[in-house]
């Protein structure tokens, strides 16, 4: 039986994008948007199993883009990751910051994937990435 991949929006700075894609690999159907506006087009048009959204996304928009997901009945159950694909590794309290907002507003989790990179290297991070992609429900 074929199965079809798991349909991914990223949503990131538009430097970020190059490693996410190069750590999912061909192992998911990704869409790719850098703007906010693109974000909410390719949620009214598609049908997402993830969403991966860095920090950054749109100049600080990733809290606005998981609200909207979550306040809509068509995209409520979908699982929003926050990442951070920066090349600085954010500091314990600024993750712990991080972790108890996107936690109160209801992302599945977030991912340090710098830190990730630094600690593990680029494959065993990637690796990790793609297991945890593929474990989402």
């Amino acid at each position: 039986m074929d199965m079809k991949p798991k349909t991914i929006l990223i949503a990131d700075e538009q430097q970020d994008i190059p490693v996410l894609r190069l750590a999912l690999g061909d192992a998911f159907d990704v869409t790719v948007s850098i703007t906010f506006n693109d974000a909410l087009h390719q949620l009214e048009t598609r049908r997402f199993n993830a969403i991966l959204c860095g920090l950054h996304f749109d100049e600080g928009r990733m809290f606005d883009l998981l609200n909207l997901v979550k306040s809509r009945q068509n995209t409520k159950d979908i699982p929003f990751i926050c990442i951070n694909t920066l090349n600085t590794v954010l500091s314990d309290a600024v993750i712990r910051v991080v972790e108890v907002a996107a936690n109160a507003t209801g992302t599945h989790g977030f991912i340090e994937f710098s830190k990730w990179r630094k600690e593990l290297g680029d494959d065993a991070a990637f690796a990790k990435l793609r297991n945890y992609v593929a474990d989402l429900p």
